[in-house]
């Protein structure tokens, strides 16, 4: 569904850059948020296998999968306070599960997922005390270059459930690990 123009406002950001993530929220200084979805994410170069690992690579994953949400809900802290329904939404990955995960391999992107995990959970406990909801969210196996032809849902399956999720989301599921349909994954 397309929004008419005068809602929708669209700013330059890259979540890995500091500077660029200062100016973003610069731009916003004032302006409350009811909810933020972190939803970049890289994978990173291929091969992700023992012994081949780019090390210069996972560095760059990290900075935009882990540390890129943190980043961002630092600097939207301010606004958010402000927002009425105080929603910080973290897409993440089933890839992200420890408890899920039976194949091993791809240590970048497994790693920045369970990581940025982490950093949710203990964001949900330093802020849910003011009323907020933070989770993070399994988007499913979507249809995407990433997941191929072979993945089970589609994109706006994957945005719909998403979407769902989180204007149901109440303080009491801050901290989880929610998958896309609505229920708990794995850690």
């Amino acid at each position: 569904q397309a929004l008419p123009q005068d809602h929708l406002t669209t700013l330059a950001l890259d979540v890995a850059d500091p500077g660029s993530v200062s100016a973003f929220a610069g731009s916003l200084k004032g302006r409350p948020i009811d909810v933020l979805i972190n939803n970049a994410g890289v994978f990173g170069k291929a091969p992700q296998d023992l012994g081949s690992v780019d090390y210069d690579s996972w560095a760059s994953v990290l900075a935009t999968n882990t540390m890129g949400p943190l980043r961002m809900l630092e600097g939207l802290l301010p606004n958010l306070r402000e927002g009425q329904e105080k929603k910080v939404v973290t897409i993440t990955s089933g890839m992200g599960s420890i408890g899920d995960n039976g194949s091993g391999g791809y240590y970048l992107y497994r790693s920045s997922k369970t990581a940025v995990n982490m950093v949710m959970r203990s964001a949900a406990i330093d802020l849910t005390p003011e009323g907020f909801t933070v989770f993070v969210i399994n988007p499913g196996w979507v249809q995407t270059d990433m997941g191929g032809s072979g993945a089970k849902i589609t994109p706006d399956q994957s945005a719909e459930g998403i979407l769902r999720v989180t204007d149901d989301a109440t303080p009491s599921q801050g901290g989880a690990f929610l998958n896309y349909d609505g229920g708990k994954y794995p850690w």
